[in-house]
């Protein structure tokens, strides 16, 4: 980064890597006026005038004799109904809880001998942005869902994380924790070289793009999961960290211009960078992907330990309650009917998950809930049985089918159900540590499902394990039927074709893969394709064993592709991407889409956080239009005959004739 290296900044870490604007600007208010002239010196305050988050009150809602608020060197009593200023700090003693309520937009419990600061508070609805520090103790909280323009950022020592709309703890120490109760958080070790890639991300839009990528590729915490970082795991992010930022270094910038929005770090809709020219292009792609080689260093979610599992107990004192919904301002507005709507109907009282899918044999459809519940539903939308399993908290979790049978894995158990009637067939406990997604894939007169080690062979009726076929890297995707054969990817990238009878390797390639995530190769004929958790989209010709092209989108790649003769379309981070058969773009990438995508008959469907579905042609790309729902899509949807189904965050089921949509 040459000479804007020089101007570096140490900044805080939330107000430098995730500021939407600096402390001044999100108070929204003026500073205080210069005194006239002749004006007596003792008539001005040395003491600024306290500034109040813009659009809505923060306010401490309970507390007790323990408690304090400090504001600068004042101390203010700890009661009810007291306002918080922008850079306050709360302090509890060593008994009891407080509970500060900001706006509608939060609600956070100190647990006793926690200190927390407010840095930033914009209200709002709409444009939200708030900023906590966490700097000793602990502290839970429950965010509303937010808009696509909205962001709210926890920081600890080390660490830094952003939500969409969760219930979550931090707890800070000599090794801070972002722990997730409901939902999903990212975050990244943070430290002094972050901040200096932020500072530099103010003014040039390589850097900014770098940053981008680290913070899409940031780990995610899902319900049940913790992400912990100490000194020594955060010094392996900083030295990844520095060496992209000596990459930087040789990069051609693209310098913003004056008054280029601050980024809104973890919204789903960060402002567009201007366009570059064709030397600066090139330095996005490379600051792209020095930016990617970063996240192999960052730290990885982990089961809850007993201390998480103990503070997720104190989510039963927020007095204050569970969190409306965002106002109507913020949200998708309840539209009349489209034309193409054939009716909707309440499934869950929680967000639908993963993709919906269908038990042909049986005559009827599935979903599951991000609680662990299946149901099943007949073409007409009408519920036909539902079952409440083990599992909680996947949101990429969704049930499979064979031979008139449904299988849905968790994080606690895989159970076997009779597609018609519901009646469990059987159940297992699933492995600790399973990632979130997995799942079984069905092979002929068995079931394969991914384990550390490698892939159990399971039998359908009883899912006890058959054989075992190991992976010396271990599983990097779930395996898929290809011939008599299993087609899967280990952790180092190499697609294997495995005889699941003897175990036995029968070809290989390596590729740039690296790690594990819940996808299954989709195949076309003699092709296959995949992704990684990094992002990287992988070409490979089955009959050659060769890798035809890679490329990296950008963002974490956690969901299964769409691969049809038009080409290929991953999902990652609200953001779809596609690319043709022979690796060229399909189209720019479009952000703002609420759940994975559906391709099928040369369309593709999706949904946005406007509460819209939108059907487009894929190639040449071109949006045909969209039906308002009034509801976020939040599932795959899924199409048989001229119907489809999508699935949505109100827990509803929404059908829809597509023959009735623009063509």
């Amino acid at each position: 980064m040459g000479a804007r290296v020089d101007r570096r900044v140490v900044l805080f870490i939330a107000a430098a890597v995730l500021a939407s604007c600096s402390r001044a600007g999100d108070s929204g208010q003026a500073a205080p006026a210069a005194p006239e002239p002749g004006s007596p010196a003792s008539a001005v305050s040395e003491v600024p005038a306290p500034r109040f988050p813009e659009g809505g009150q923060a306010e401490l809602v309970r507390g007790d004799t323990g408690a304090r608020i400090l504001r600068g060197e004042e101390r203010l009593p700890a009661e009810p109904g007291t306002l918080l200023a922008l850079g306050d700090r709360v302090r509890t003693g060593a008994s009891d809880p407080a509970e500060l309520r900001l706006g509608g937009l939060a609600a956070v419990l100190l647990l006793p001998d926690t200190e927390v600061e407010l840095r930033a508070a914009r209200l709002a609805p709409g444009a939200a942005h708030v900023e906590v520090f966490v700097s000793s103790g602990a502290a839970l909280f429950d965010v509303r869902s937010l808009s696509a323009g909205e962001s709210f950022l926890v920081a600890a020592p080390r660490i830094l994380s952003g939500v969409r709309g969760t219930r979550f703890l931090v707890r800070a120490g000599e090794a801070s924790v972002t722990a997730v109760r409901e939902g999903r958080v990212a975050v990244l070790p943070s430290g002094p070289v972050l901040d200096r890639l932020a500072a530099a991300a103010r003014t040039d839009g390589v850097a900014r793009a770098a940053l981008r990528t680290l913070v899409a590729l940031a780990p995610v915490a899902e319900p049940g999961r913790e992400i912990r970082v100490d000194d020594p795991a955060l010094a392996r992010a900083e030295a990844a960290y520095a060496a992209l930022e000596s990459a930087l270094d040789g990069l051609a910038p693209l310098p913003l211009p004056p008054g280029f929005p601050e980024e809104p770090w973890f919204a789903a809709s960060p402002p567009e960078l201007p366009a570059p020219d064709p030397r600066a292009r090139d330095s996005l792609a490379r600051a792209r992907e020095s930016a990617a080689a970063a996240a192999p260093a960052l730290a990885v979610p982990v089961a809850a330990g007993p201390e998480t599992l103990r503070g997720f107990d104190r989510f039963r004192d927020f007095r204050s309650g569970r969190l409306s919904p965002p106002p109507a301002a913020s949200g998708p507005a309840t539209p009349s009917p489209h034309p193409a709507e054939l009716g909707r109907t309440g499934i869950s009282p929680d967000p639908l998950a993963g993709s919906l899918a269908r038990v042909p044999d049986a005559g009827i459809l599935l979903a599951a809930d991000g609680k662990g519940v299946l149901y099943a539903f007949d073409p007409e939308g009408r519920v036909r049985w539902s079952l409440r399993t083990a599992n909680r908290g996947d949101p990429r979790g969704y049930p499979v089918s064979f031979k008139g049978t449904a299988y849905y894995a968790g994080n606690a158990e895989l159970v076997a159900v009779d597609g018609a009637t519901g009646a469990v067939v059987a159940r297992r406990g699933t492995e600790p540590g399973l990632d979130p997604g997995t799942r079984p894939s069905p092979f002929p007169d068995s079931l394969l499902l991914p384990t550390q080690a490698g892939i159990e062979v399971l039998d359908p009726r009883t899912l006890e394990r058959r054989t075992s076929l190991p992976l010396a890297a271990g599983p990097g995707t779930l395996p898929v039927q290809r011939d008599s054969f299993a087609l899967v990817v280990d952790r180092q990238g190499t697609l294997l074709l495995v005889d699941p009878v003897s175990g036995t390797v029968r070809a290989s390639t390596p590729t740039g893969a690296r790690g594990y995530s819940a996808v299954s190769p989709r195949i076309l004929e003699e092709k296959a394709c995949f992704a990684d958790p990094t992002g990287l989209v992988v070409m490979v010709d089955l009959e050659r064993m060769a890798v035809l092209w890679e490329r990296r989108a950008g963002v974490p790649v956690l969901t299964d592709l769409e691969l049809a003769r038009e080409g290929v379309l991953a999902y990652g981070n609200g953001t779809l991407f596609g690319y043709r058969l022979d690796g060229e773009v399909l189209m720019a990438p479009v952000s703002g889409v609420s759940a994975p995508p559906l391709l099928a008959r040369g369309s593709v469907y999706y949904g946005t956080e406007k509460g819209e579905l939108v059907a487009a042609q894929a190639d040449p790309w071109r949006i045909r239009g969209s039906v308002p729902l009034g509801d976020v899509p939040s599932a795959r949807p899924l199409l048989v005959g001229d119907t489809l189904y999508v699935g949505t965050r109100g827990g509803k089921l929404v059908r829809i004739d597509v023959t009735q949509l623009p063509r």
